[in-house]
């Protein structure tokens, strides 16, 4: 099938392949969402029913020029524990951060790529909850919009 050029919405019922999803695969007990079309990807997390993915720990963007737009509350619905989520791409891709996230000015290596490091935080302060940081790695390679 042809995947247009626009944002996809996910639910538990749509065959992955249909989306140009490669695989959403778990590997040693590591979830990771793979994107793979030569047409282009545009993934809005907003839309994505976090029910049925969590604990995610990496997103794969593949063959094609792809976008995911994802937030604090993505990234904190969707990972495990940790609230840390590596994605993985190249310079055809685009991750859009909202403005919850800062570059905290580090890189890391994962995988063999390196990664620029960017967090958020939520909670603390007069919510009465505590507060919890939320990471998001992306390669170095990949063009992140606002930053």
């Amino acid at each position: 099938e042809n995947i247009p050029d626009e944002t996809l919405d996910l639910e538990p019922e749509d065959n992955i392949e249909d989306f140009g999803l490669e695989e959403i695969s778990l590997d040693d007990d590591e979830l990771e969402i793979s994107l793979e079309s030569e047409d282009d990807i545009s993934l809005d997390f907003d839309n994505l029913d976090t029910e049925s993915f969590v604990d995610v720990d990496s997103i794969n963007m593949l063959d094609g020029d792809h976008t995911i737009d994802i937030d604090l509350g993505d990234v904190m619905a969707m990972t495990d524990g940790d609230n840390v989520l590596s994605v993985l791409g190249d310079s055809g891709d685009t991750v859009n951060l909202d403005d919850s996230f800062i570059s905290i000015g580090e890189t890391t290596t994962v995988d063999g790529n390196e990664m620029n490091v960017y967090e958020g935080s939520v909670g603390g302060g007069d919510t009465g909850e505590a507060l919890q940081t939320i990471q998001i790695m992306i390669d170095s390679n990949v063009n992140v919009d606002g930053f």
